[in-house]
């Protein structure tokens, strides 16, 4: 069962890793310490919020299950719902200047793209499965760091990494 549509009220402006921090314990109960910092655990709580809301167990580590349900998941401009909030706040967590709203607009793309491209993946402003696959695994920043160029070769190959590297969880 996926988790309800939680995108952030209306009175909570969401565009720094504290206000992700606060969205991550009210709305998933992460029981994150507000410091601004966008550690382990930060990541682990975008993680859970991630399975909770595509409806798999929510342990924060990403194995064949959750990999499936990224791939089954692409975000593009005009999505919206708690998928787009956890996007966005992934993003803002990668010192994106972008406010977490739950719609996938101009801003979100323009700061996806960015994030793609300094991961070496293509920078299409589309969060698909790969994306998702290579920059929320728990060892996404390393893979993402080891592909070169903006290709879908490079793109294939961090995919590639980070599939092998999950088979040790």
């Amino acid at each position: 069962v996926s988790a309800p549509i939680t995108t952030p009220a209306t009175d909570q402006t969401v565009d720094t890793v504290k206000d992700v921090q606060i969205w991550l314990n009210r709305n998933f109960h992460s029981g994150l310490t507000v410091d601004g910092l966008h550690g382990g655990k930060t990541k682990t709580a975008l993680v859970k919020a991630f399975q909770k809301t595509v409806g798999v167990t929510a342990d924060g580590v990403w194995g064949a299950k959750t990999a499936a349900a990224a791939k089954a998941h692409t975000l593009r401009r005009g999505a919206s719902g708690t998928l787009v909030t956890i996007l966005q706040c992934f993003l803002i967590c990668h010192k994106q200047k972008i406010t977490a709203d739950g719609a996938f607009g101009s801003n979100t793309e323009k700061a996806l793209k960015k994030v793609q491209g300094n991961y070496g993946l293509v920078a299409d402003g589309i969060a698909g499965g790969n994306f998702l696959l290579a920059c929320l695994d728990g060892h996404g920043d390393a893979v993402c760091r080891q592909s070169k160029g903006n290709t879908p070769q490079n793109e294939h190959k961090a995919q590639q990494q980070s599939q092998n590297l999950l088979h040790f969880h």
